[in-house]
C-alpha cells in the first residue's frame, strides 16, 4: 500500500472509532476525486472502503455493500490487497452484524485472513481473526472463540492497533460472559473501556458499555443493565451509528422485561422495528419480533408469541437467512410443545432441522435430534391419556 491509502485508512479508522462517520463520507469522496483524476488505484480503492464503513454505520447498508464491492473489485484490479483485505473485512462485517448471516460472513473473514497472511498485512490479520472469534461466539463454537480473539489481541500489541486491542478485548469479554466467567468478563470489558476512553474512541465506548450492560442483564441486576445500555444507545443515537442503536434498544427491551414494565420494552421492540423499515434491513425486524415474542411469553399470552415466532421466521425465510429462520423454527417449536401442540411443533423442528443439516451444523443437528425425539415422546404420551380418558368415559 502506498503513503497516501495507508494514511487515508489509518484517518479514517481513527474517525470511525470517534464516531464520526460524516466526516469519514466527506474526506473519501474528495480522495476518490482526486485519485482519480491522478490514477492513484490505492487510495481510489482504500477511499472506497471508508465510504463503505461509513455509509455501514449510518445505517446506510445497501450503498455499503456496492462500495464495497467495488473496494474488492479495485484491488484486485490494481493490485492492491490490502484494500481487497478491508473490503472483505467491512462485508463480513454487514453480513454478521447486520444482516445476521454468521455463516456466510465466516467465509469472507476466512479469506481476508488468507489474503493478510500472504502479504504480511498484521492489521487484516488481526481484524480478521476477531471477526472469525465474534462468528464463532455467535455460533456457540466456544472452543475456537478464546483462540482466535487471544491471537487478534497478540497481533494488536505487536503492531499497537489500539482499535483492534479494543475490539479483541471485546469480544474476549463477551465470550467470558458467554462461559459464565464473570470476573474476567468484567474484567476484559473494563480494559477495553479504559482504552477507548483514553483515546475518547466514543463509537467504541458505545459498543463495549452495550456488552458489560448485556453482562449485567444475564447476571439480573437490571438497574445496573438500564445505566450501561442508555449510556450505549445515547452515543449510537448521538453518533448516528444505527447497528449500535438497534442492539441496544433490543437489551433495553430485555431489561425492561425483567422489571416487569412490559409497555417500555415494547416501545424498544417497535422503535427497532421502525429502524428496520428505515434502514430497509428486514433482519432487524426479525431480532424484534422475536423479542416480541418473549414479550408475549412474559405476559403468558403463548399464542401471540406463536404468531410473532412464525413472522420472525417467515422474514427470515423471505430475506434467505437460514441460519435466523432455523432459530425462530427452533423458539416456534418450543413454545408450541409448551401449549401442548407436539405435532405443529414435531413440524417446526423437522424444518429446522434440514436448515441446520444444508449447513452442515452437527451441533444444532444433534441438539434438534434430541428435541424431536422428548416432543415425540410427550406427543406419545398425550394421545394416551387422551385414549385412557376416553376409555374412563365409556365405562361411566
Amino acid at each position: 500500500m502506498n503513503r497516501p491509502g495507508a494514511q487515508l485508512r489509518a484517518g479514517v479508522e481513527d474517525l470511525m472509532a470517534l464516531g464520526q462517520f460524516q466526516r469519514v463520507i466527506d474526506i473519501c469522496k474528495q480522495t476518490l476525486a482526486a485519485a482519480r483524476e491522478e490514477q492513484d488505484g490505492t487510495t481510489e480503492a482504500m477511499s472506497l472502503v471508508g465510504l463503505a464503513q461509513a455509509h455501514r454505520a449510518l445505517g446506510k447498508y445497501k450503498e455499503a455493500l456496492i462500495l464495497t464491492d467495488g473496494a474488492i473489485e479495485y484491488g484486485y484490479r490494481f493490485g492492491v490487497l490490502e484494500a481487497v483485505c478491508e473490503g472483505l473485512l467491512e462485508r463480513a462485517w454487514i453480513k454478521h452484524g447486520v444482516q445476521l448471516q454468521p455463516y456466510e460472513a465466516r467465509e469472507d473473514y476466512r479469506e481476508a485472513l488468507t489474503v493478510a497472511n500472504e502479504i504480511g498485512y498484521q492489521s487484516g490479520v488481526g481484524a480478521a481473526l476477531n471477526g472469525l472469534a465474534a462468528v464463532e461466539l455467535n455460533l456457540q463454537n466456544l472452543r475456537n472463540v478464546h483462540n482466535y480473539a487471544r491471537e487478534a489481541l497478540d497481533t494488536a500489541s505487536e503492531i499497537d492497533d489500539v482499535i483492534l486491542q479494543v475490539r479483541a478485548l471485546l469480544t474476549l469479554g463477551r465470550h467470558f460472559a458467554t462461559a459464565n466467567h464473570i470476573d474476567l468478563a468484567l474484567r476484559s470489558l473494563t480494559d477495553a473501556l479504559a482504552r477507548a476512553s483514553d483515546k475518547q474512541y466514543a463509537a467504541l465506548q458505545g459498543q463495549v458499555l452495550e456488552a458489560v450492560g448485556r453482562l449485567y442483564l444475564t447476571q439480573k441486576q437490571p438497574t445496573k443493565a438500564l445505566n450501561y445500555l442508555g449510556r450505549a444507545h445515547e452515543i449510537g443515537r448521538k453518533s448516528g451509528a444505527v447497528d449500535l442503536e438497534v442492539a441496544c434498544l433490543l437489551g433495553l427491551g430485555e431489561t425492561y422485561m425483567q422489571q416487569e414494565d412490559y409497555a417500555e420494552a415494547r416501545k424498544c421492540f417497535d422503535a427497532v422495528v421502525q429502524i428496520s423499515d428505515e434502514t430497509d434491513n428486514a433482519m432487524y425486524e426479525a431480532a424484534a419480533a422475536m423479542q416480541i415474542a418473549l414479550l408475549h411469553l412474559y405476559m403468558r399470552e403463548p399464542a401471540i408469541a406463536i404468531d410473532y415466532q412464525r413472522r420472525a421466521a417467515q422474514i427470515s425465510h423471505n430475506a434467505m437467512n437460514p441460519f435466523m429462520e432455523s432459530r425462530a423454527l427452533q423458539h416456534l417449536a418450543l413454545t408450541q410443545r409448551a401449549v401442548g401442540e407436539h405435532t405443529a411443533a414435531i413440524a417446526a423442528l423437522n424444518e429446522a432441522l434440514d436448515i441446520e443439516r444444508s449447513l452442515d451444523n452437527d451441533k444444532a443437528v444433534r441438539e434438534i435430534l434430541a428435541s424431536l425425539v422428548w416432543t415425540h415422546i410427550l406427543n406419545a404420551f398425550n394421545k394416551l391419556l387422551r385414549l385412557l380418558n376416553l376409555s374412563r368415559d365409556e365405562d361411566e
